[in-house]
């Protein structure tokens, strides 16, 4: 497929809407996490977008969990503009951020895990991410981590 010359950059509070619908679908599929606009706005320093003719048409987010870690999450594209680049330049994008900021690694909690390994992610365990494991998962909607059949993986910068 033709790549889409698409724009990254950081998302705004008036972008909050259109992350959220991003997000929806992969999330009532199951595949990710439902974002609420509120949550979105709270987190808004997070989340990078791409624009394709000032429409946003994908979205990913690194959230810093301590100094030492960041997560990226609620990497999405616009299903008609899925395996054009987008995906690939935001999860880029959140490296580089994350390397701006000097945070040394990054985890990942997915169902594709060949997809993260394209870019040096590493099957890991979360048991040895207790910010993790202690914070956001033991409240996590699907379940306890003991349950959880996302794959964690880690990349050294």
């Amino acid at each position: 497929m033709e790549r889409l010359p698409g724009i990254v950059d950081q998302a705004k509070l008036s972008d909050a809407e259109s992350i959220k619908r991003l997000v929806k679908r992969f999330a009532d599929d199951g595949k990710m996490l439902h974002r609420e606009v509120d949550a979105i706005c709270n987190d808004i320093d997070d989340y990078l977008v791409c624009r394709v003719d000032n429409e946003i048409v994908g979205c990913a987010a690194l959230h810093r969990l301590s100094d030492n870690l960041a997560e990226i999450r609620a990497v999405a594209v616009r299903e008609e503009d899925q395996k054009r680049g987008i995906g690939t330049s935001l999860v880029l994008a959140c490296l580089e951020k994350a390397q701006a900021l000097g945070v040394p690694k990054i985890l990942l909690l997915t169902y594709e895990p060949g997809y993260f390994g394209r870019f040096g992610f590493k099957r890991g365990k979360i048991e040895t991410f207790p910010d993790k494991l202690y914070g956001e998962c033991s409240t996590c909607p699907k379940g306890p981590p003991s349950e959880c059949s996302e794959t964690a993986m880690v990349h050294h910068l």
